[in-house]
């Protein structure tokens, strides 16, 4: 009983941040763009009319060339008209699919050094779903952030399934 009580806490733990994030950003959400999502208007247009060219995906934005953000994001905006909502729903993916890979990297060293403990799964949880980062969970334009993190863990997950010879 007292092993399946502390499953339940575990596990309640976990999908309250989560939750929660879902709760605040559809309270939260505004459908206007923000900050330097307005530099993205101009892309928009050339979509619209017809004179995208790989030069405007690969052009620099402040210190960084966000390529695939942008190819994601334009997407999104042509299916959606320009629905913020759904940029931030891809946030919410991309951060799913963090803790999903961190959860299995951190399963997979306890598992190697032969530690049954499983309460650091919500300290994970915090972490990723915390309210504290709200302007990247209110703006589209931090979909690049996540992208980049999860790109991060996926190399680290790749890299520790390589087999050495």
């Amino acid at each position: 009983m007292g092993k399946l009580f502390s499953q339940r806490w575990i596990l309640v733990l976990v999908f309250l941040p989560f939750f929660l994030l879902i709760y605040m950003v559809y309270k939260y959400w505004v459908n206007v763009p923000f900050g330097d999502q307005w530099d993205f208007i101009p892309l928009i247009e050339k979509s619209y009319i017809g004179t995208l060219t790989f030069g405007d995906f690969w052009a620099q934005h402040n210190e960084h060339r966000p390529i695939f953000p942008r190819l994601i994001m334009l997407a999104l905006s042509r299916l959606s008209r320009w629905n913020i909502f759904y940029e931030l729903w891809v946030n919410i993916i991309l951060a799913l699919a963090i803790f999903k890979v961190l959860t299995m990297l951190i399963y997979k060293t306890f598992k190697c050094a032969k530690i049954n403990n499983f309460w650091f799964i919500p300290v994970i949880s915090v972490m990723i779903f915390s309210p504290n980062q709200s302007s990247n969970w209110l703006a589209g334009w931090q979909m690049q952030i996540f992208l980049n993190i999860l790109a991060i863990v996926g190399g680290i997950k790749l890299l520790s399934e390589a087999r050495i010879k």
